[in-house]
């Protein structure tokens, strides 16, 4: 056990005081993020150059000319484009495009204008949250006051395991994008029935949006770790505030107001980084219901993506909502000490302390402040808030997040199955 914590000490001296452990080796970070800047380097010069030319004229004699020139689509052909979707779509036997899998010139359009701003995106937050990842800033600072302090509180245990679940968090990330591409090439492979080159071109593509499962999801969900780290360690300090007089609970109803601010300047530095990860989804979606020439499949396909979303989404926002979990909860079970991160609430176990102290012989001055502390927990809740400063923040809590998941997982097929019901009955 001793060996154990000493390993733990010099691993949070060696990184949890020099950088934040979300923080990529700079090599690896390169590999990432150069996939995404090459790509809308490739998209933006094919999208001029077809802009400026006439494509109908220069893919004349091309075999792509004869898929597109049966299609009903627009008469504004991509020449460059057109050109790269024949190569993507060449059959080994006899050297022709498949018709049936070809995107049709709208699609091309579709693609060379909405992916280069989406992989600008990703490109702008993984060297945003890079950054935020340095030694300067706020989340640095409690990172390393947390770390700091963990001898003097009595709070090694604690922080190990925080530092612990941090490292897991980053390996698991690096399986989830496995599993993701070799899935997705599955489901090109197999139902779309893509040949070998549009399954790697798909695959470059989706590989341009790993950063935001590679940098900004674990940060986020650090930034979760940290808040929660922080709530145990305020919740732990009551318990001994309540076994000795060291300190008085106005102190502790002084430390509850510095708590709040903290993990608020936290979340109001991440903010809209939250809604990062289900993006690759969404621009997917966008791209199939505008790019599929089969209506029904393209609708499907993108209520699909949407639902995927709305599940990345909801996987981060969960765990923020227990954040105010941890907070406001008067739930018994919540007021027991326990060792499980995020188990326990300030005022669950804030009120535990109501018959132990009736009981015992305090003064009644503590029994006075430690009313003044129940009154103040009790009087308000907290909410982690995001949104746009100055014009619209909203909390996450979990009847938000419940709502939001409804919405995607519920209300949306619903709507979408409808109208793809009604659009066949009523215009085919």
């Amino acid at each position: 056990m001793e060996s154990s914590c000493s390993t733990t000490r010099s691993l949070l001296e060696n990184e949890g005081l020099t950088k934040l452990p979300t923080k990529l080796p700079f090599r690896f970070f390169l590999c990432i993020v150069l996939v995404p800047i090459t790509l809308t380097a490739a998209f933006v010069t094919v999208l001029v150059h077809d802009l400026l030319s006439d494509g109908v004229s220069e893919l004349v004699g091309q075999p792509i000319h004869a898929c597109w020139s049966k299609a009903k689509s627009i008469s504004w052909w991509p020449a460059w484009g057109g050109l790269i979707v024949q190569w993507l779509t060449r059959s080994i036997s006899d050297g022709k495009p498949d018709c049936t899998t070809a995107l049709h010139p709208y699609g091309v359009w579709a693609y060379m204008s909405i992916l280069p701003p989406a992989f600008m995106l990703m490109i702008y937050t993984s060297f945003k949250v890079r950054q935020m990842s340095s030694t300067r800033g706020l989340i640095f600072d409690q990172t390393k006051k947390i770390v700091d302090e963990r001898d003097e509180d009595n709070h090694d245990e604690l922080v190990s395991a925080f530092l612990g679940d941090v490292r897991q968090t980053k390996t698991y990330h690096l399986f989830y994008l496995a599993v993701f591409q070799a899935g997705m090439m599955l489901i090109d492979k197999f139902l779309f029935g893509h040949t070998a080159r549009s399954i790697l071109a798909y695959q470059v593509v989706w590989l341009g949006f790993a950063t935001s499962l590679l940098q900004v999801r674990p940060y986020v969900l650090f930034c979760v770790l940290l808040s929660q780290t922080m709530v145990d360690k305020y919740t732990r300090d009551l318990w001994a505030c309540n076994s000795s007089d060291d300190r008085s609970w106005l102190d502790m109803a002084k430390e509850y107001q510095q708590l709040e601010l903290d993990i608020s300047n936290i979340w109001y530095r991440v903010n809209l980084l939250v809604f990062v990860p289900p993006i690759p989804f969404l621009t997917f979606a966008v791209l199939h219901f505008l790019s599929d020439v089969h209506f029904v499949a393209g609708w499907m396909c993108a209520l699909y993506l949407a639902m995927m979303g709305g599940l990345a989404a909801t996987s981060v926002l969960v765990p923020i909502a227990r954040i105010s979990s941890m907070f406001n909860s008067s739930a018994a079970f919540k007021g027991k000490l326990t060792k499980k991160r995020g188990s326990m609430s300030i005022r669950a176990v804030a009120r535990s302390f109501t018959g132990t102290l009736r009981s015992s012989q305090k003064r009644p001055k503590d029994l006075q402040e430690y009313g003044v502390l129940l009154d103040y927990l009790q009087g308000h809740k907290f909410s982690v808030h995001v949104g746009l400063p100055w014009i619209y923040m909203f909390a996450i809590s979990k009847e938000s997040v419940a709502g939001f998941f409804l919405s995607f997982m519920v209300k949306l097929p619903l709507v979408v199955s409808a109208f793809v019901a009604l659009r066949n009955n009523f215009w085919t």
